[in-house]
């Protein structure tokens, strides 16, 4: 879609069609859900624009 999900869309939107409508291509993800991250904890995601690197 050339972005990265918001905040608000949250790493959901690589598993689960949101309001990107007829252009999203996924799922992006193979197990149709969000895994945890190596030690076990759900990862924390953050679409902050004054990060940008």
């Amino acid at each position: 879609m050339g972005s990265y999900p918001s905040s608000e869309e949250g790493l959901e939107a690589l598993v689960q069609r949101g309001n990107q409508g007829s252009h999203w291509n996924g799922p992006h993800l193979n197990a149709n859900a969000i895994p945890n991250d190596p030690w076990g904890h759900a990862y924390v995601y953050s679409a902050d624009a004054r990060s940008k690197r």
